[in-house]
């Protein structure tokens, strides 16, 4: 499932100040839509753990929301993250 990010909102988003790993979350974000934690961590070969950790901190910093829960492989909810509109002019 993708979505398309309005080029105001990636603009804003590249305004914060990310560290290099945020960013990357952010631009595999920006690519896939909207993607779950394992999703992410599958398109960057990446572990989870280091995948959890970058999508708190980014929901900490309002660039990143839960969009939906969804039932993962093991059979429990999982949050399907994507990025947050921002205007441009905010930053």
């Amino acid at each position: 499932m993708t979505t398309t990010v309005h080029p105001n909102s990636i603009n804003a988003y590249h305004g914060i100040n990310l560290t290099k790993k945020q960013s990357e979350v952010v631009r595999a974000l920006e690519i896939l839509g909207c993607a779950t934690d394992q999703q992410l961590a599958d398109y960057l070969n990446y572990t989870t753990n280091r995948i959890t950790g970058r999508i708190t901190e980014l929901t900490n910093k309002g660039v990143v929301i839960e969009y939906d829960r969804v039932i993962g492989d093991f059979g429990k909810p999982v949050r399907v993250n994507k990025l947050k509109e921002m205007q441009g002019t905010l930053f």
